[in-house]
């Protein structure tokens, strides 16, 4: 599952709708095996740190006593800012020697996203809200040499926690 930061600002457009957009770190890691069965086996660790921009429409749906429920659609993009495979071949007669190969890697393409969410938010200091969402996101397939969760799973469900500032 990927690992994400964030930080958001939300500009308010209409008493119901916004627009929200922001920076956010992913950071992914994947362990590859080949089948156990085979005398020889190949263990790949490959990790990749993303830069994204998210933009986001919230429509309100409801507000009572301050907390705000509001569903919300936009998009993502993104791209690897730093790439590293790790490759450990274990032969039979070389098991105890454990040793790594390690190489710089990157994505060719950007990584594009759709998201839909479900949300509550409450303000806690004069512009600033403390919210959580529901939702999910649609990758689309970048055709990148390297496979990721994002190339193995078009839809991935996440639940957002944090806090977010507006104008």
């Amino acid at each position: 599952q990927p690992i994400n930061f964030g930080v958001t600002i939300n500009k308010k457009l209409t008493n119901r709708l916004s627009i929200e957009s922001g920076i956010m770190y992913t950071y992914l890691s994947s362990r590859i095996r080949s089948i156990e069965s085979m005398d020889y086996n190949l263990k790949d660790y490959q990790q990749f740190h993303y830069l994204g921009i998210p933009v986001t429409f919230n429509y309100k749906l409801v507000e009572w006593k301050k907390l705000q429920l509001y569903i919300s659609a936009g998009g993502a993009i993104q791209k690897d800012i730093y790439g590293r495979m790790k490759t450990n071949e274990d032969l039979e007669s070389l098991i105890e020697m454990n040793k790594y190969e390690s190489k710089n890697i990157s994505q060719d393409h950007p990584q594009f996203s759709l998201t839909t969410s479900i949300g509550v938010s409450y303000p806690i200091y004069k512009k600033m809200s403390a919210y959580t969402n529901l939702g999910g996101s649609y990758y689309i397939d970048a055709k990148n040499k390297y496979e990721t969760i994002y190339s193995d799973r078009k839809w991935i469900f996440n639940i957002n926690l944090g806090v977010k500032f507006g104008f």
